[in-house]
């Protein structure tokens, strides 16, 4: 068998398609933090749950909004003037 049959992109080893740790089948989970959907976890729980700190610094802070033609052209014109903008202040 081939090395590329037998681990995955990111080096972890496959056995059968599973990604394998020691020999034992491995199981990745993620979850976004509830307070993406706190309007879900209101409803289930009667209350919103508490921001991370990191997020609730964000919270207060000034919003900037920039509405662009749907184009690849704009866009990238607008990330040009905004590099250039930051190189100089």
């Amino acid at each position: 068998q081939d090395h590329a049959r037998n681990q995955g992109q990111d080096g972890v080893p496959m056995q059968d398609g599973v990604p394998m740790q020691d020999g034992v089948p491995m199981i990745a989970m993620a979850t976004a933090h509830p307070a993406k959907f706190s309007g879900a976890i209101r409803q289930a729980i009667g209350h919103e749950p508490p921001l991370p700190q990191g997020l609730a610094l964000l919270k207060d802070l000034p919003t900037r909004v920039e509405v662009l033609p749907s184009s690849l052209p704009a866009l990238q014109d607008y990330i040009r003037r905004t590099l250039e903008g930051a190189a100089h202040p």
